[in-house]
């Protein structure tokens, strides 16, 4: 991947995302490496790994690799509000992207999504963040 120059896992958007830009070096040039942290609410156990994009397939891949770390699939899964995951509201009804909404359904997973503007909903985030 290249010498890593700062990761640093920070909140943007009043503390709260799961897929943070920092930068690494390769070739020479600064690139951008992405933070993907997962917990578990009732223990705080944490999960964080490191990756060069920050797409949808990405993401699935990162989630796969925290439910395989914890040990099993929870019953639901609270994420940020973005696109990879969640497109717009249909009144109270999320839409999800579809790409997420299959891989959700197909593992038996509810998915829910934090509350726009409310730092509360995803604080086990915010615990395992510090700001910069």
């Amino acid at each position: 991947m290249g010498k890593l120059i700062r990761a640093v896992l920070r909140g943007r958007n009043g503390g709260n995302t799961v897929l943070l830009p920092d930068k690494y070096e390769q070739e020479g040039q600064d690139r951008k490496v992405y933070g993907f942290t997962a917990v578990l609410s009732y223990s705080r156990m944490r999960f964080i790994t490191f990756v060069k994009r920050c797409d949808a397939p990405t993401m699935l891949r990162c989630m796969m690799e925290a439910f395989e770390y914890f040990g099993g699939l929870p019953k639901a899964a609270l994420t940020d509000r973005m696109k990879s995951v969640f497109l717009d509201m249909d009144g109270k009804t999320p839409i999800w992207n579809p790409l997420f909404a299959d891989f959700m359904a197909s593992l038996g997973v509810s998915p829910r999504v934090c509350r726009p503007f409310k730092p509360q909903t995803n604080e086990l985030i915010a615990y395992c963040t510090p700001s910069a």
